[in-house]
């Protein structure tokens, strides 16, 4: 008649491909009745396990627990649970081998409203789709990783407008999240201090835009919402959430 050790085993064998049985399978190979917390600490330790696994090994150390296997039924939920948070702990202060990831990947990009009290500055950009053709924009482009927030958003307005930029303030930010899960954000500036000679670059052309066309200009890519962050105190994020299969963009304050 097999004994409860072998039943156990087996029943962890059929599950050779989860992480977390294979570990248990492992230790409870080598020790008995019970390891030591030293045992699971240094396998652990080997596998540079991530806080995701402990959440599964959680789950699956009390279902141990409940259906009678020694090694974990003398151990209450609350006692395993401590034992794997004391683990957790030990592993980060010793070696940094598990370590709670929350960082994610963020692309960094400006674009800044240049004003003065009747005009906006826009960009007709190309290389757009057929569908966005003659489109207007505000300008702006990406953060290099040496620039800091402010200088990078100086120097793309001289880039593709050839103004000098002066004080520009920080007024918001558009936002969404890419298919591999990087969050695009849009730093969102303003200034009506500026110098230097209007210019186009390889972006786009650039010119005034009266505000009285506003309403009819061919703006694209949300710029009239980003208007309302531009010159209201109403919103500072514009951020788009995925529904039914498609990006639909929403204002918040």
């Amino acid at each position: 008649m097999e004994n409860e050790r072998s039943v156990y085993m087996k029943k962890a064998a059929q599950r050779e491909f989860s992480v977390p049985f294979r570990i248990i399978r492992h230790i409870y190979s080598f020790y008995s009745p019970a390891p030591p917390m030293s045992a699971w600490h240094q396998v652990y330790r080997t596998e540079g396990l991530s806080h995701s696994f402990h959440a599964d090994a959680v789950l699956v150390l009390l279902a141990a627990a409940s259906a009678g296997y020694r090694i974990f039924a003398e151990m209450s939920p609350a006692l395993i649970l401590s034992c794997l948070c004391v683990i957790i702990s030990n592993n980060e202060m010793m070696n940094g081998a598990v370590k709670m990831d929350r960082s994610s990947k963020i692309e960094l990009t400006n674009m800044c409203l240049i004003y003065d009290d009747k005009r906006v500055l826009v960009q007709e950009k190309q290389g757009l789709k057929e569908k966005y053709k003659g489109g207007l924009v505000f300008p702006g482009g990406h953060v290099e990783p040496d620039e800091s927030l402010l200088d990078s958003v100086i120097c793309e307005m001289k880039e593709e407008t050839g103004l000098t930029i002066h004080n520009p303030q920080p007024c918001g930010f558009k936002d969404w999240i890419l298919e591999d899960g990087t969050r695009y954000i849009v730093l969102l500036y303003k200034t009506d201090h500026f110098e230097g000679e209007l210019k186009s670059s390889e972006e786009g052309r650039v010119f005034w835009l009266d505000r009285s066309e506003i309403e009819n200009a061919n703006l694209i890519w949300n710029m009239r919402e980003l208007m309302q962050i531009f010159e209201t105190d109403s919103f500072s994020e514009f951020f788009f959430r995925i529904q039914n299969g498609s990006y639909k963009g929403q204002l918040l304050g």
